[in-house]
């Protein structure tokens, strides 16, 4: 069974892949890839569909949340996460991993804090599975944070 997401994220998705579809994976005669040509069979390589990342997360509590969680309302409403929508697009790969949004971290960190020590993110897949992982960054004013991706 499908957890029914917020309907931003849906657009998003669908946005992303339309844009994609359209765009195709870049290309070398693309000035932005020349020097990073992708292989002709790159979409054929994955086998298995998309699952959530199996991770524990440990650290500042209530600053890291899986990103399914915060569009399916599992955790407080993070509005600005929702900008994520208005954000023009970066380019086929951009759109690539909003077609795909589902799997990454969202780090709030609030107003005025102030994390004393880095705060370390490793996001992990599952062997061949077809992975686009997003990390969501908001420092509210005056907060301070070393993070580590």
């Amino acid at each position: 069974m499908k957890t029914p997401v917020a309907s931003w994220v849906t657009t998003l998705r669908a946005q992303g892949a339309g844009a994609f579809a359209a765009a195709g994976l870049p290309r070398a005669d693309q000035d932005g890839w020349r020097h990073t040509p992708l292989p002709p069979d790159l979409m054929t390589r994955f086998g298995a569909g998309v699952a959530p990342l199996d991770v524990t997360y440990a650290g500042p509590e209530g600053l890291v949340h899986k990103l399914m969680d915060c569009y399916t309302g599992a955790v407080p409403a993070l509005e600005w996460l929702e900008g994520l929508q208005s954000r023009p697009a970066r380019g086929p790969l951009w759109a690539l991993a909003n077609a795909h949004l589902r799997d990454g971290v969202a780090v709030d960190i609030p107003e005025g804090a102030a994390l004393d020590v880095p705060l370390v993110l490793t996001l992990t897949g599952h062997d061949g599975q077809f992975l686009m992982t997003r990390t969501a960054i908001h420092l509210g004013p005056g907060a301070r944070a070393t993070i580590i991706e």
